[in-house]
């Protein structure tokens, strides 16, 4: 009997192990879809049904939501004439997520306007963006150079 149940408990250790707690990317994906104004009782009750994997706990997501109303990095608007106070987060802009609990987030399931947020896709889109470029410049300056030298044997 008793191995059974140190058995049991090394299950839901492991269960535990397996779930992650609530992210803000996880937050910034319920709010945009609804666009519109929720609660925070709203946000985490989604929350349960979409990532039942997840340890919600309201007072991380109110933290979380109340971040995102004070970063200068996103469009969060407040109503604060009803109570509880509901959020509506209209862009999450250059926003920086931080993913702490990298190894058990898929990144992929995400929207591409989200995962910008992150710090290594952000710096991979960045070094994409440069490249693009000076691959453009390089192409119209060899353009430039070629009507130049055209031109000359024109004359």
């Amino acid at each position: 009997m008793t191995n059974n149940k140190k058995s049991d408990n090394n299950i839901s250790v492991e269960k535990e192990n397996e779930r992650r707690k609530v992210a803000s990317i996880d937050v910034a994906v319920v709010m945009l879809e609804y666009n519109g104004y929720m609660r925070v009782s709203d946000i985490s009750s989604i929350l349960k049904i979409t990532n039942p994997s997840l340890i919600i706990e309201k007072s991380k997501i109110s933290f979380i939501v109340r971040n995102f109303v004070s970063s200068k990095y996103c469009t969060c608007a407040v109503d604060k004439n009803t109570y509880p106070h509901r959020y509506f987060l209209m862009s999450t802009g250059t926003y920086t997520f931080k993913l702490r609990e990298k190894n058990k987030i898929d990144i992929n399931k995400f929207p591409l306007y989200l995962k910008a947020g992150t710090p290594k896709i952000a710096r991979k889109e960045q070094q994409r963006q440069e490249k693009t470029r000076k691959e453009v410049f390089s192409y119209a300056l060899k353009r430039l150079h070629k009507l130049n030298k055209d031109r000359h044997q024109i004359s």
